[in-house]
């Protein structure tokens, strides 16, 4: 199982196996970005008339974050060793649904090998391209800056991010 193997033609002639999900197949995706800066300092709304070197230290920084959630991409199921002698795609017969109950997929058990055969030697499967799932991601990713206003045209940014998968 790859995500771009098994992807090639398999038999000119047999349509229904070459057709399929593309590989940047995403059915749902969600981004929501964001950036907050801190009302620390002066005109802001805590701690506004303080010392200028108490102001340098409090104010300017933002809190940013972006969260991604997006459905997992299609993968082809694919037997290995050259079992048609013909060079490319390898895919063994399929024989049931191949897709597991979300509550019985792990790491290692994403799907349900026994829904596939491996194929007669010098034979092309049935299965076909980009039929399955993998599984969804969530990434949340955060940022803490500090930006150091040098002078009228120039700014620093100090930046602490981590980054988080799940």
């Amino acid at each position: 199982m790859g995500n771009n193997s098994g992807v090639g033609v398999l038999k000119p002639w047999g349509r229904g196996l070459n057709r399929g999900n593309s590989l940047t197949d995403v059915r749902h995706n969600f981004v929501l970005s964001s950036t907050y800066e801190l009302p620390f300092g002066r005109g802001k709304k805590w701690m506004g008339s303080v010392d200028p070197v108490t102001a340098a230290v409090l104010e300017g920084w933002q809190l940013s974050g972006v969260l991604t959630g997006c459905s997992g991409l299609p993968f082809t199921v694919t037997t290995s060793g050259g079992i048609t002698n013909a060079g490319g795609a390898d895919r063994p017969n399929r024989i049931g649904d191949g897709t597991l109950p979300s509550d019985r997929r792990s790491i290692d058990r994403w799907f349900d090998a026994s829904a596939f055969q491996v194929q007669p030697n010098y034979t092309h499967g049935n299965s076909g391209r980009n039929i399955l799932f993998g599984p969804s991601q969530t990434n949340l990713d955060l940022s803490l800056a500090k930006v150091f206003r040098l002078s009228e045209r120039f700014r620093l940014q100090f930046r602490a991010e981590a980054f988080c998968r799940a």
